[in-house]
Parts: structure tokens; sequence; C-alpha cells
């Protein structure tokens, strides 16, 4: 019956495991895909899903971005992807036409983690919202991120299993909460080594390539010694390499780049 047709595509429990089969069946003959926008008008909802991220340059957001657009398509969502380049005013304007527009739900990394009026706003609109990565200052919140400090342990830990005894640290904005974590990761393994004056290899980015650059060559300048450069992304990891290549000529051996990502 239409009913049972419809009770499927909607995703209604009380529909038989056969008869679901059958109308999924149906439609792969027929090459049948819900209207979403069709289905907004009648339901009053805009059936579309917002993910907004600092870059699509990182292979983990690409990842991330595609996972989400495969799985929300598949139930009859339009996704619509944003890109903030880790500006707060950008990614206000983006938050703005989410609003107005009514989204069913948001996936964001943010860039303003301690915006607190922003993230009031966004709750009071009811807009059903999933953080990654990075924390914000709010009560409430629904937030998916990794172990970035046991990341960071491990992997300087390694390191100095591998004889580099002189490691950086390059990082973007200790606002974001796993930045902040990363640090502290990369610092306990090098005090658990005995290893001390660690903030001199510890260098802030602003999330982007030429930012990293910047920060690498002050690392490569001031510790010749330097004999692997770990970076939390691979945007930062881009920059390092580039200045790495440029000093390349004043090394018998370059420092290492390490991103976390390749851990």
């Amino acid at each position: 019956s239409r009913g049972t047709v419809s009770n499927v595509i909607n995703g209604k429990n009380n529909v038989s495991l056969d008869k679901i089969k059958r109308v999924e069946e149906a439609m792969k003959i027929l090459g049948y895909q819900p209207n979403a926008r069709a289905r907004s008008l009648k339901t009053n909802r805009s059936n579309s899903i917002g993910v907004v991220l600092p870059n699509i340059y990182d292979n983990r957001y690409a990842a991330l971005y595609s996972t989400v657009e495969r799985m929300f398509t598949d139930k009859g969502y339009i996704v619509t992807l944003y890109i903030t380049s880790e500006l707060p005013a950008k990614e206000n304007k983006i938050i703005d036409l989410i609003l107005q527009q009514k989204m069913d739900g948001l996936i964001i990394i943010t860039c303003q983690p301690q915006n607190k009026e922003l993230w009031q706003r966004l709750n009071a609109c009811q807009i059903p919202t999933i953080f990654i990565e990075r924390e914000i200052q709010s009560k409430d919140y629904n937030l998916i991120k990794f172990n970035y400090k046991e990341m960071l342990y491990k992997l300087t830990k390694k390191l100095l299993y591998e004889k580099h005894d002189k490691i950086a640290l390059i990082t973007g904005p200790i606002e974001y909460s796993s930045e902040k974590q990363s640090i502290e990761g990369y610092c306990q393994a090098l005090e658990e080594a005995g290893i001390v004056n660690k903030i001199d290899f510890i260098k802030i980015s602003q999330n982007n390539k030429e930012s990293a650059f910047r920060q690498s060559i002050e690392l490569l300048c001031s510790s010749p010694e330097l004999s692997a450069i770990i970076t939390t992304s691979e945007v930062l990891a881009e920059g390092a390499l580039k200045a790495v290549d440029v000093y390349r000529h004043q090394y018998k051996s370059p420092p290492q780049i390490i991103s976390i990502v390749d851990d």
C-alpha cells in the first residue's frame, strides 16, 4: 500500500522486515530517490544538514564530510558544506545562514569555542548540533572528540625511542581543546624522559601553512640540532615541510616532519 511505502521511506518502525525488503527492492528497480525539497514543503522541515569545517584540505576533515554526506544523503537529506578558514566572522555568517534556513541539524568544528553568546543563541533555536574535536564553553552539548593527549604522548615516546632527542611541536591555537591536549601529551612524554626546557620547542600557529612555515623557520634558526617536528594537522605539516626544504642545505640529516594523522 501507499502507506506502507511511505512508512519505509520515512523510517517508521511499524513495518515488517519482509515488507521493508520488498519496498527497498522496488525502489532499486525503479531508481527511486526521495525528494528532500518536496518532503520539506509537506513536513515544514528543511531536510537539510549543515556541515561546518575549518578546511577541506586536511584528509581527516575530507573523510568526515564524505562520511556524513553519504550517510545523510542515503536518508533523503541535503547536506551542505561550509568552510570557515578558521575565521570567526565567516563562521558567524555561516551559522546565521543555517539558522535562517532552519536546517534540521548541524555538525561543526568551530574556530571560536569560547563564544558563549553564539552557542546560547544556537541552543535557543533548538537545532540539533554535534561539535567535533573542539570543546566549547557551554554546559550542555554533544561532542565527539579524539584523545589527542594520548596520541601525542605515544608519538613523542616513539620518537624518543628512535633516539630523537630534540623534538619540536607545532600546534594550533591553545583555545582549542584538541591543541591544548596535544601539548599536554607531548610535555608528559618529555618529562618522563627527563627532558627540560621543552617550552622552547613548542610553537603556536594559526592553523594555516603560512603561519606554520614562519614558526618552523624560527625553530630551524634557533635550534639547528632539531631532529623532528610534530604537527597537529596536515596543513601545519605542509608549512613545516616547506621550511625544512628552504634550510635543507644546512643539515646533514634534515628534521623529520610527522603529523599526528600519520601515527
